[in-house]
């Protein structure tokens, strides 16, 4: 799973997984902690299990929603960007891959026709087909 740049292997995935739901069910033990010290009576020890696993519960659920919107963003594919490069002397056109610091009017490559400046006269992106 891939996220700005950074890969989320398997084993990390995994292991993110894992600690997510031990804490969610340290959270949920917390809650009948809670629940019995009520019981017996002792406030102060009840409220404070009762926070703490609420605590758990929303860090828990945080994580869960972190790893399906970075599943989300890692679907989706970065478009292919092209540059197209014209002579204007002899009208030859080439499109080639779009690299750092192109922009458009800009002077490129000289023409392997009449060896003039080529100029950029456009950049575009063409979104991959699906099979």
């Amino acid at each position: 799973m891939e996220e700005r740049g950074r890969t989320l292997g398997l084993g990390s995935l995994m292991t993110f997984i894992i600690l997510a739901l031990i804490l969610l069910f340290f959270s949920i033990f917390l809650i009948y902690r809670s629940m019995t010290a009520y019981v017996q009576g002792d406030l102060p020890v009840s409220f404070s299990y009762l926070i703490f696993s609420l605590m758990g519960l929303i860090l828990s659920s945080y994580f869960l929603m972190h790893l399906k919107n970075a599943r989300l963003r890692a679907a989706k594919k970065v478009p292919s960007v092209f540059t197209m490069v014209e002579c204007l002397q002899c009208g030859f056109k080439n499109i080639r891959s779009f690299q750092k610091g192109d922009y458009v009017l800009k002077r490129a490559e000289g023409c392997p026709k009449c060896s003039q400046s080529m100029l950029i006269t456009s950049i575009y992106a063409e979104a991959e087909q699906k099979p």
